[in-house]
């Protein structure tokens, strides 16, 4: 009887080493199958932009061109040239859009057009009152801070040439983001040249 019992032992160790590396192959192919196709996803979604990298929003006359350090990606399937891209740097998003105007008119409502859009995406976005600021390069912008529960950061909006066009441009970054980073979005915000110069 004793005899049996060792035997026994020794099958039973085996089944069981069995088993677990049947569980432990089964939960890698679950995880390469769900989880693969959620990567694959993220990587496509993700292009990596080379230091000097431009983008062109809008089209012919209603367009202006953006420039990029080192560091930014964009997202592709969130992007279209002729309305807008969104990039990430780091733990950062920057969000760029072209807004068509139906008259000159309504240039001074865009900020209050964003404020509307912005909270419609997300209620707990606020939107400060506009700043005017005039760039170096002669462009007059209106800026401002937007907030979150969870990010603070900056909307700008430079009206187009001919006054019947904008370029929108926000960035989020979590409240407590390095300078750094805050400095990398403030060189893109004001990297931005209109491809038809003012009349």
């Amino acid at each position: 009887m004793a005899a049996d019992e060792t035997a026994r032992r020794p099958a039973t160790s085996a089944t069981k080493l069995r088993l677990r590396w049947l569980l432990i192959v089964v939960a890698v192919m679950a995880l390469l199958t769900a989880g693969w196709p959620l990567l694959n996803s993220a990587v496509a979604n993700r292009q990596p932009l080379a230091a000097g990298s431009r983008l062109t929003v809008g089209t012919g006359p209603t367009s202006a061109v953006v420039s990029f350090g080192a560091g930014w990606d964009l997202l592709p399937e969130q992007s279209n040239p002729l309305q807008g891209y969104v990039l990430d740097y780091g733990v950062l998003q920057l969000f760029i859009r072209h807004v068509s105007l139906v008259g000159r008119d309504q240039v001074p409502g865009m900020w209050q057009g964003l404020r509307r859009t912005l909270s419609v995406g997300d209620p707990s976005v606020r939107l400060s009152r506009p700043a005017f600021v005039t760039l170096a390069r002669g462009l007059r912008v209106m800026t401002g801070v937007v907030t979150t529960s969870r990010f603070v950061g900056t909307a700008t909006i430079y009206p187009g040439p001919s006054r019947d066009f904008g370029i929108e441009m926000i960035v989020f970054a979590p409240r407590r983001a390095s300078p750094a980073l805050r400095a990398a979005a403030f060189r893109v915000i004001t990297s931005l040249r209109f491809t038809v110069p003012g009349r």
